[in-house]
């Protein structure tokens, strides 16, 4: 049996001329899902009529909103040829090509500004940058997740994400900025609340 509904912005009553509004409100919702679902079948449609890619951009690749188009992406297409060039010799196999990108040539999954602030991910990435030479980058996206975790009163994988931010500041040589890290984290540690369970 219906009751009354109360929103903060309608109440529907247990009425006929209640029951007729949220009827009229649910067809219009329905309406809207499904013309939102014709107009995106419609444009994924011209996309491949077009020969572009409907989807996702494919790795190497990017959209340009300005030309609503896919256009190559400077950091990772060159990349992406190099490896289909050393496919394509046949002296490699597609496990050999993997292992060369990620250890040797530091290339990774794409991932979002918000998902290197993760602290389960930014340890990963930052710590296979830093293998692969690009220091700077690396510093990069620990700065980025120490920022965001500063605010946090508990950090779960700050001991990661610290070992990486202090090598990153010995390759580089910053040997003041270094000192000043591990002399707050010995502080932090110092002034950490002990939990008595007795």
């Amino acid at each position: 049996m219906l009751r009354d509904l109360k929103f903060s912005t309608y109440s529907f009553e247990n009425s006929s001329q209640g029951k007729f509004i949220l009827n009229i409100i649910f067809g219009d919702s329905t309406y809207y899902v499904d013309s939102l679902s014709e107009n995106l079948k419609r444009g994924q449609g011209a996309k491949i009529r077009n020969g572009w890619m409907p989807n996702r951009a494919a790795i190497g690749y990017r959209h340009c909103r300005e030309s609503q188009r896919m256009v190559p992406e400077p950091k990772n297409f060159n990349v992406v040829r190099d490896l289909f060039d050393l496919l394509l010799t046949g002296r490699y196999s597609v496990s050999e090509i993997y292992r060369i990108a990620c250890e040797d040539w530091g290339y990774m999954a794409r991932y979002s500004h918000e998902q290197l602030t993760y602290g389960t991910i930014a340890p990963g990435v930052a710590r296979r940058l830093l293998d692969a030479g690009r220091v700077d980058e690396a510093l990069g996206i620990v700065i980025g997740a120490r920022a965001v975790e500063d605010g946090k009163s508990f950090r779960m994988l700050s001991y990661s994400l610290d070992e990486v931010y202090q090598e990153c500041l010995e390759r580089l040589g910053r040997t003041d900025e270094l000192k000043t890290h591990v002399w707050s984290t010995f502080r932090e540690t110092l002034s950490a609340p002990v939990c008595n369970s007795t």
